[in-house]
């Protein structure tokens, strides 16, 4: 057996796990960093946003040091301004990178079910409901995003092909 078929083997056993907020559960999906990368750019061709806004409506957004500095440029504003308007919460990553946590529900940037930076959106943004967590792949399936119900299987799908 290959690495990706061990890998496919793995994917199809994981059960969710309990998140966080109590009613989304997430999948921890072993994964290799060259396929998810092939997958994450493939994944919105192969399971397209539904449009609903509900990330934007309950979700802690994680915004890296540049990307406040971005997103105040755009807006017209200083960084300390952006992040005193919306109460941004400074924290530092294990690895000593600076980020901010904005827990604005919903989002002060999402009007008219559209978000508003859209084309400068935070990289959480960008890749949800995917993200990287200790070497894994997670998947946040709940009832806040319709496309993370239908994430897993589109992965092994993706695996399939990739090894035949």
């Amino acid at each position: 057996m290959n690495h990706l078929e061990e890998l496919l083997t793995k994917v199809k056993k994981t059960d969710p796990k309990q998140g966080m907020d109590g009613d989304s559960l997430l999948y921890y999906l072993p994964y290799d960093r060259e396929h998810y990368q092939i997958f994450k750019h493939a994944l919105d061709k192969l399971i397209p946003c539904k449009g609903c806004g509900n990330c934007c409506r309950g979700m802690y957004v994680s915004i890296k040091d540049h990307e406040v500095i971005t997103i105040a440029e755009r807006l017209g504003m200083k960084e300390n301004e952006l992040i005193q308007k919306y109460k941004l919460k400074q924290e530092t990553t294990p690895n000593g990178f600076l980020k901010f946590i904005m827990d604005a529900f919903p989002c002060p940037f999402l009007k008219d079910n559209k978000c508003t930076i859209y084309d400068i959106r935070p990289i959480v943004c960008q890749s949800y409901p995917l993200y990287e967590s200790d070497n894994k792949l997670a998947v946040i399936n709940s009832g806040k995003c319709a496309r993370g119900q239908e994430i897993k299987q589109a992965y092994i799908d993706f695996l399939q092909g990739v090894i035949k």
